[in-house]
């Protein structure tokens, strides 16, 4: 696999990055910004999501209260929707992966709307949106799970 271009929107602390793999600029760059965003593009979770201890889940009386473990938790403060985009070639085919979430009317104060991941393969057109389809064809293509 061979990383191309990713697009960060509203992740972290981030309103906007691009990085272009190409470019050799990958010294001034957050990697752990950058690898929270490969990993949710990839596998629709992140290692710092994934080794959250306390796996709270929302209650009654927090309706918009959401679980340390749901990586809804990475979208910037004071913003009502976050994607990354990852393109990336696996032998000679180009893919992109994207992770996305909103809340309601993309407005900051919105309830979290269900999130969007997808997989395309972008020289047949074929958009997989299957979490389990996905995450087997991101096995298949990178040759690694999540784990």
């Amino acid at each position: 696999m061979r990383l191309l271009r990713l697009e960060i929107e509203n992740i972290a602390s981030f309103e906007n990055v691009t990085v272009d793999f190409f470019v050799p600029m990958l010294g001034d760059t957050d990697i752990f910004l950058i690898l929270d965003a490969i990993c949710l593009a990839l596998y629709g979770t992140t290692p710092r999501i994934e080794a959250s201890v306390d796996r709270t889940q929302a209650r009654d009386d927090m309706p918009d209260a959401i679980a340390l473990s749901d990586p809804c938790r990475l979208m910037r403060r004071g913003t009502g929707f976050c994607r990354v985009a990852l393109e990336f070639e696996a032998g000679s085919q180009r893919y992109t992966a994207s992770w996305s979430v909103q809340r309601a009317r993309k407005r900051p104060d919105g309830k979290f709307q269900k999130k969007v991941w997808q997989l395309r393969d972008e020289g047949n057109g074929i958009i997989l949106t299957s979490d389990r389809e996905i995450a087997e064809k991101v096995q298949q293509l990178v040759g690694l799970d999540f784990a």
